[in-house]
């Protein structure tokens, strides 16, 4: 190998371990938030309308609000790449979808990259779906932050524990009885062979998984 090739081998290792230790920054930087939030949680409750006081505590919010609040302060620019319906202040979960099903697998766009293999999933990852609107349900769906890097439990099967705000609970979640709001607790996802999620577990992975349009991406 003459010098030329070995300096350019050399340069393209280098921006590999960049690229790769900017991931791992802004994901840290996006958990960062998160936890910062969680540990200053106080009173916490899943609501459409919006009630932040961070000097109390106070966290009421729905799951998009929750995302977009942890992205507004970790990462301006993803959460300017989301579109807002008319009449609303802010991404709705299945704008989240919307915008993160766009990308492929390591596409860069926006403060985005995307990633469509649980495999692939890291912490500090988003996923989100969106609801059928024939449903009719005033949610459109529902998006998460990934807590703990995922574990493939079975063939297809993968254990993922979440960060959202949500009006139920997870297995193993750290939401009382009749509590709801802000949480961590745990979630399964059904892969097809390809590993794209394609239906879930919301908190028992032995009933039977309900099929979603699901999306998943990383700031960058």
């Amino acid at each position: 190998m003459g010098k030329n090739q070995v300096l350019q081998s050399i340069k393209i290792k280098s921006l590999a371990i960049v690229l790769l230790v900017s991931n791992v920054l802004w994901a840290d930087s996006m958990i960062e938030e998160a936890n910062k939030i969680l540990s200053n949680k106080r009173i916490s409750a899943y609501n459409y309308k919006k009630s932040i006081d961070e000097k109390e505590g106070i966290y009421i919010f729905d799951c998009s609000t929750f995302v977009s609040f942890v992205l507004q302060k970790s990462s301006p620019e993803a959460l300017h790449a989301l579109r807002v319906d008319e009449n609303h202040t802010h991404a709705r979960a299945k704008n989240f979808y919307e915008f993160l099903s766009t990308l492929a697998e390591g596409e860069r766009a926006q403060g985005w990259m995307g990633v469509r293999q649980m495999q692939n999933v890291q912490v500090g990852d988003v996923i989100a779906w969106k609801y059928d609107p024939k449903l009719k349900k005033r949610d459109t769906g529902h998006v998460v932050i990934v807590y703990e890097k995922p574990v493939l439990e079975e063939v297809g099967l993968w254990r993922v524990r979440v960060l959202d705000s949500t009006k139920g609970r997870h297995a193993q979640d750290t939401r009382g009885e009749n509590e709801n709001g802000l949480g961590l607790g745990i979630m399964w996802f059904r892969v097809n062979q390809e590993g794209f999620p394609i239906a879930l577990h919301s908190s028992d992975k032995t009933k039977k998984p309900i099929r979603r349009d699901i999306a998943m991406g990383r700031v960058l």
